[in-house]
């Protein structure tokens, strides 16, 4: 595929699913690829969703050829942060204390992205229950893909990672 996944908005590559100059199932490979690759040092993802995401663009893609378009985000991945539920998928609310919950619901925000079509990679880390400023996580520190120098911190606030004697007190 021709197309810089970095550099390309939801909105650019919805237009390409819908004109079939790419598919989904091509743009969530190069997602998944670069989540498989870069993830072991961001630790952004608490849970990858790749085979159910591979499923979703299949199916979306089929839906494309019929010619059923749900809109602009119709194939589109997207990833939630994990606080955010999600029927049948692991929501840790990035904690430990919640680390197995798996809801039987899904979130309205969830519902509505599902009814548009968006294909879920998978969850984001996050500041443990998405309280206050800052990096503690109980899945580790998050680092910001686009610097990793600094974190993703608070609500992506982007500060330098703590040292490691920080997470001694």
């Amino acid at each position: 595929m021709a197309v810089d996944l970095l550099k390309t908005s939801a909105r650019q590559l919805g237009e390409l699913i819908r004109t079939r100059k790419a598919s989904s199932i091509e743009i969530v490979e190069g997602f998944l690829e670069r989540i498989e690759k870069l993830n072991p040092a961001l630790n952004a993802f608490i849970t990858i969703t790749a085979e159910q995401a591979r499923t979703r663009a299949h199916e979306i893609d089929r839906e494309i050829r019929r010619g059923i378009h749900r809109g602009r985000l119709h194939g589109v991945p997207y990833a939630l942060k994990d606080i955010i539920a999600t029927r049948g998928i692991r929501t840790t609310n990035g904690s430990r204390v919640t680390s197995e919950w798996v809801p039987d619901f899904d979130s309205p925000i969830t519902q509505r992205l599902d009814q548009a079509g968006a294909v879920l990679l998978g969850k984001l880390n996050l500041r443990e229950f998405a309280t206050g400023s800052g990096v503690l996580s109980g899945f580790g520190v998050v680092l910001n893909p686009w610097g990793a120098e600094y974190t993703a911190a608070g609500s992506s606030s982007g500060r330098p990672p703590p040292s490691p004697r920080a997470w001694c007190r």
